[in-house]
C-alpha cells in the first residue's frame, strides 16, 4: 500500500508539472473551425487561383537585365543632350522678341517660334517619361532638372508672347 501511495504521489507531481494545454486546445479548435469555414465558402480555392494569377503576372515581367539595358541606353541618350544649345536658343528668342517693336514683326517671329515649339512637346514628352523612369527605375543625373527647367521656360515664354500678341491684336 505504501508503494502504491508513493507511485500515485509521483504521478500527481508529474502531472502537476505538465503545462496547461487548455489554451493550446482552444487554439487548435479555433484553427479547425476557421479551416472548415474557408473550405466551405471557397476562400481557399479563390486564394489559390489568385496566387496562380499573380505568379503568371510576375512571370510575365521582364527580367532585370533587360530593364537595366534599356535604362543604361536611356541614360546615355540623356547624357548626350547639350543644354547649352537649348539655353542659347531660348536666349536668342527672348532677345529677338524684346527687340521687335512692331506687332506684325512679332507675329512673324512668333510663327517661327511656334514652328520651333512643335518640337517641344516631343521633348517634353521624353522628359516626362524620363521623369517617370527617374522616380521608378533609375536615378538620372542632376542636369536632367536643368533640361526640365529650360523646357518649362521656353513654354512659359511662348505662352506669354502669345498672350501679349493676342491682347495687342484685340486692341
Amino acid at each position: 500500500r505504501d508503494t502504491l501511495v508513493s507511485n500515485l504521489g509521483s504521478l500527481v507531481t508529474a502531472f502537476g508539472n505538465l503545462p496547461n494545454l487548455t489554451k493550446t486546445a482552444a487554439n487548435i479548435e479555433a484553427y479547425s473551425q476557421l479551416r472548415t469555414q474557408l473550405l466551405t465558402d471557397g476562400t481557399l480555392d479563390s486564394l489559390e487561383s489568385t496566387l496562380q494569377t499573380m505568379q503568371s503576372d510576375i512571370d510575365g515581367l521582364p527580367n532585370a537585365t533587360n530593364i537595366a539595358a534599356v535604362a543604361d541606353a536611356l541614360l546615355a541618350t540623356v547624357n548626350k543632350i547639350d543644354t547649352t544649345q537649348i539655353r542659347e536658343v531660348v536666349a536668342n528668342v527672348t532677345d529677338i522678341l524684346n527687340s521687335l517693336p512692331q506687332t506684325g514683326a512679332i507675329t512673324t517671329l512668333l510663327d517661327e517660334v511656334i514652328e520651333f515649339m512643335e518640337v517641344v512637346p516631343c521633348i517634353k514628352n521624353l522628359v516626362d517619361q524620363l521623369g517617370n523612369l527617374n522616380t521608378t527605375v533609375i536615378q538620372l543625373p542632376s542636369m536632367f532638372a536643368e533640361v526640365v527647367d529650360m523646357i518649362e521656360g521656353v513654354n512659359d515664354t511662348v505662352s506669354s508672347v502669345r498672350t501679349q500678341i493676342d491682347d495687342a491684336s484685340d486692341s
